[in-house]
């Protein structure tokens, strides 16, 4: 039998496709991972910048992920938290101020607000641009903010719209119809979400069950026999007489989570002990909890829900 389970996610989507077989030598039923990984449901157009700060040690560019971002003459330098001073070298606050410079002419100031030109008498010059003193010190202000690092903004889950996720996932999911196909996938369990407590991740669930009850039973376009929720709890039941000592020890919901993300991978190292290519496969993701929770909910359906 071939499955794949999902893990329902936003940023870290993840699914995994297992085929499970009676090996007649051993007498034994036998996994394997055909097909693993995330999806990012987020149209994420945010800048990607490494940090061009100088190590003060080894005298080397940090090369880390940039958190900040100085746009001059369209050109972007990022920095990260600890070497964003060093944005100093590239702009200052000295170098925005000598953009202006002192008039002891008759011209007026240029400023236009509220559809109304100032005409009162300039102090300050910019390019063609005249101030008097009030005004340059707007223009001033709005200059060093143009001209200041600026954060590389998170993109809020939260406030992204349900529908466009919905979207974006039918989008994903086309793509890969083809693929899905060729692993002839059988059946198709997704994780529960509770409606009122994450609306958001319910709808993707939903989403996730109308795609393939449409493609593979109206459509026909994949030949599934099953789709079908899975409770989330049961993931780490694989082990369950270790999971439930650990879990009688800590009553603290944040404990209990953070535990279940770190047993999660844990169990997920020692069923694929035997499997070295893809315990290097999961290494390569800084994020392993997704991927392991969709490996241990399809294991945990098929060994003790199916029970061939």
């Amino acid at each position: 039998m071939i499955i794949i389970s999902w893990d329902v996610g936003v940023i870290h989507l993840a699914y995994c496709v297992i085929k499970y077989e009676l090996n007649m030598n051993t007498n034994q039923y036998t996994y394997e991972i055909l097909d693993w990984d995330n999806i990012n449901l987020l149209d994420d157009d945010r800048l990607e910048l490494k940090c061009c700060g100088i190590q003060k040690a080894k005298h080397n560019i940090c090369d880390k992920k940039a958190t900040f971002h100085l746009n001059l003459n369209n050109k972007e330098f990022g920095f990260c938290k600890l070497h964003l001073n060093q944005s100093k070298k590239y702009w200052s606050l000295d170098k925005t101020m000598k953009l202006f410079s002192p008039i002891k002419t008759s011209d007026k100031c240029t400023y236009i607000g509220k559809n109304q030109v100032c005409d009162k008498n300039a102090k300050m010059q910019y390019q063609k641009e005249t101030f008097c003193t009030s005004h340059y010190k707007l223009k001033l202000n709005s200059k060093i903010k143009e001209l200041s690092p600026k954060p590389i903004n998170n993109i809020i889950v939260k406030k992204y719209p349900t529908s466009q996720l919905q979207m974006n996932l039918i989008n994903k999911l086309d793509e890969l119809l083809e693929h899905f196909k060729l692993l002839e996938i059988e059946e198709i369990i997704i994780e529960n979400q509770p409606s009122y407590k994450n609306p958001k991740m319910k709808s993707i669930a939903c989403t996730l069950f109308d795609y393939f009850l449409i493609k593979g039973f109206a459509d026909k376009l994949i030949n599934i026999k099953l789709v079908r929720y899975m409770c989330p709890s049961n993931k780490l039941m694989v082990d369950k007489h270790n999971t439930l000592g650990v879990f009688k020890k800590n009553k603290d919901f944040t404990k209990k989570y953070k535990l279940t993300k770190e047993l999660g991978i844990k169990y997920t190292k020692q069923l694929l002990i035997n499997h070295p290519n893809q315990l290097e496969f999961l290494e390569l993701f800084k994020k392993k909890d997704d991927l392991c929770d969709s490996f241990l909910q399809g294991l945990y359906y098929l060994t003790y829900i199916k029970k061939f």
